[in-house]
């Protein structure tokens, strides 16, 4: 790492003394000259960690991060919008959708260390190198304490029992964790079973609660509103660790699951980050994302969201001991991601809208 960083220092300095000082550029205006010590980033995270992390990188190499945040959708346009003059090194996403969207669109080039090959098991990364995931989780069954028997929930196809008609809450169709729930279905089982697995919970389906996201919904389960919901493990846990009455009242009596195939496992998610086609700073890049993956910033990285870590070596928040792991399908993020827009159709089709 320390000789990529003298190599990068060694070229600045050559192309300094032959082409001059072309100034300091910021990342919102125009793309930095090779030769800048920085690394850019464009994310949709916000979280104050994340900015600890950034520093403490800079602290250890000297490079400084830049960050632009914004909604993936944003982010992917403005990428788009930058082709041939690209002015950031680094995507980071909340889900393997817009990563895949950004490797289909041509914006991401393959990058693959050795320390990588170590800190993210390749079933976590793009089949070509194009992305890594950075963390982990699975969307599960949450639950208004008391009010429903576990012992009859435990698979996917459970959820569809006619007893458990208007009883459950539905999120947002378009939203990552949802999508890709139906999209690894789709991977594992087929489109004919998960087409009657999406019809048989529309019929369980609770009407009529201005719940729109996940916090909501939870919150409204807690009230009485509603009996369960699907939704991501961390939406739940962020909760519990927030320290806010407003949101760890609703939790403490609200449980959750994850439900399964009958193999015992599980449909996961990933958030991860890509390397930018013809990033002015490449290799400052992959040593960003190195770091972000190492065993002890994924500590920093994952207790921030409460998600599960990608690198074997980290151990997951404290809060997962109430709820447990789960194991997960054995499909690549690919093989899920390619299924997106089958699984947009397929949850038109049944109604989930």
């Amino acid at each position: 790492m320390l000789y990529r960083v003298l190599i990068a220092a060694w070229v600045g300095l050559c192309l300094a003394s032959c082409g001059g000082n072309q100034g300091s550029a910021s990342a919102s205006d125009t793309g930095a000259a090779a030769s800048d010590n920085v690394v850019r980033v464009y994310t949709y995270r916000y979280f104050t960690t994340d900015q600890q992390l950034f520093n403490q990188f800079t602290a250890n190499t000297g490079i400084k991060v830049e960050v632009v945040k914004d909604t993936e959708a944003n982010l992917l346009a403005r990428m788009k919008s930058e082709t041939g003059k690209v002015q950031a090194d680094v995507f980071i996403a909340s889900d393997a959708w817009y990563l895949e969207e950004a490797r289909r669109a041509g914006l991401l080039q393959p990058f693959s260390t050795p320390q990588l090959d170590r800190n993210v098991p390749s079933r976590y990364r793009d089949s070509e190198g194009h992305w890594t995931a950075l963390e982990r989780g699975a969307v599960g069954l949450a639950f208004a304490k008391g009010k429903v028997d576990l012992r009859t929930l435990y698979t996917y196809s459970d959820i569809t029992a006619p007893n458990l008609q208007g009883q459950l809450l539905f999120g947002n169709p378009a939203q990552a964790s949802n999508r890709g729930l139906v999209a690894g279905l789709i991977a594992v089982n087929g489109e004919d079973f998960t087409s009657r697995w999406l019809s048989g919970i529309v019929k369980n389906r609770l009407d009529g609660v201005p719940a729109v996201s996940d916090y909501d919904r939870i919150k409204a389960i807690a009230s009485g509103q509603g009996v369960m919901t699907l939704a991501p493990s961390h939406v739940l846990l962020q909760m519990k660790a927030s320290g806010n009455p407003e949101f760890t009242g609703p939790a403490d009596n609200v449980g959750f699951i994850f439900l399964t195939q009958p193999d015992k496992t599980s449909v996961f998610y990933v958030t991860g980050a890509g390397l930018l086609k013809d990033a002015p700073h490449r290799d400052f890049g992959v040593m960003l994302l190195e770091f972000l993956t190492s065993a002890e910033q994924q500590t920093i990285y994952t207790n921030a969201t409460v998600e599960l870590p990608i690198n074997p070596m980290t151990l997951p928040h404290d809060l997962f001991d109430e709820i447990g792991g789960f194991y997960e399908v054995t499909k690549r993020l690919n093989e899920v991601s390619a299924n997106y827009e089958k699984a947009d159709e397929t949850m038109r089709r049944a109604g989930w809208k």
